[in-house]
């Protein structure tokens, strides 16, 4: 595994390439997460056969840049809820231009690379928010979705994914708990799927229940959520040869 840092973007970047990659896989990090990225890359490798980079960043305030609209159950902060677009933007606007420009010199099928944006608690609803507004992400690896924020349901039933392939995991213990917010999040991805199932057919999306709560096995959980969307990705594309979406 070869590891480079893109200090030249808006957000640092930590950039992990497993082999001569034929994915790319993006990574919005909690602070904690940081320490065990690359215990969590080492594990994407054993999970699938197939080479991958994995370009991951640091967000500084959680809420604020993830948050896709505001809840008051997430942050009583007003401008939470404002920020997410930016996000995305970085994404989007030059986190892809510039990692595919760096594997595209290094690797020639990077031309012909998708996309998967996933994430862990509100990075996993930051990614499935992501997939219907842009079309730049083939996959998305969604663990533990903050899908229980206010009003998801009405929003993921008028804004379909552009993604090909979906993969969602939550703990069996995460809809049991006091918290009347947080205890939708079984009700809404199971929603969820049943409309991901819907659009994209049901053998490219997988809901995966996983012992314990939220924050158990967050990397081994999130690991297993890439390599699926890999090995389902490969599948396709080597039975459709779909061209890449534009930008």
């Amino acid at each position: 595994m070869k590891t480079t840092r893109l200090d030249d973007l808006s957000i640092p970047v930590d950039l992990y390439i497993c082999g001569q990659p034929e994915a790319l896989l993006i990574q919005p990090l909690e602070r904690k997460e940081m320490a065990t990225i690359g215990h969590e890359v080492s594990l994407i490798t054993r999970h699938t056969g197939r080479p991958f980079a994995m370009a991951a960043f640091k967000i500084e305030d959680w809420h604020l840049q993830l948050t896709p609209w505001h809840d008051d159950a997430i942050s009583r902060r007003e401008e939470v809820g404002q920020h997410a677009a930016e996000t995305l933007r970085f994404i989007t606007d030059e986190l892809l231009p510039r990692v595919n420009s760096l594997l595209g010199d290094l690797y020639a099928a990077a031309d012909d690379m998708p996309a998967v944006l996933g994430g862990y608690s509100l990075a996993g609803l930051f990614s499935l928010w992501a997939s219907t507004l842009s079309n730049a992400f083939q996959g998305i690896a969604a663990t533990s979705p903050s899908v229980w924020i206010r009003d998801w349901q009405a929003y993921a039933r008028s804004h379909p994914t552009q993604s090909q392939v979906v993969y969602m995991s939550l703990g069996r213990k995460e809809e049991h708990v006091r918290n009347v917010s947080m205890s939708r999040v079984g009700a809404n991805i199971r929603f969820e799927q049943q409309l991901l199932e819907q659009q994209l057919g049901p053998d490219n999306t997988t809901l995966q229940w996983n012992e314990g709560g939220h924050f158990d096995h967050m990397d081994t959980r999130t690991a297993q959520a890439y390599a699926w969307t890999l090995n389902k990705l490969h599948a396709l594309r080597k039975s459709e040869r779909p061209r890449r979406l534009t930008r």
